[in-house]
């Protein structure tokens, strides 16, 4: 704890920690610069990917959603008369 520190530990700590602040806030401006215009489809799909093969429990969830949706099957409407459309069962 800086409580326990001697006023000139403590800032220097303060310091450290405001200058790893600092650093983050550019390389978070330098994103921004780099991204200012609109992701198109390529990517998206590429950010995508690299989110599922660095976040192993994501990938195995999208692929058991991906499964689910497959099983699922469309039926026509049959509790609205006079009305079409498609429920999903």
């Amino acid at each position: 704890s800086d409580a326990a520190l001697d006023i000139t530990r403590i800032n220097k700590n303060n310091l450290y920690k405001d200058r790893l602040r600092e650093m983050e806030l550019n390389a978070r401006k330098q994103l921004i610069r780099l991204r200012k215009h609109e992701a198109n489809e390529v990517e998206v799909k590429t950010f995508f990917q690299k989110q599922l093969e660095r976040w192993e429990e994501v990938k195995v969830r999208f692929e058991e959603v991906e499964k689910q949706m497959k099983k699922t099957q469309r039926f026509p409407r049959q509790d609205l008369p006079g009305k079409s459309g498609e429920m999903l069962i």
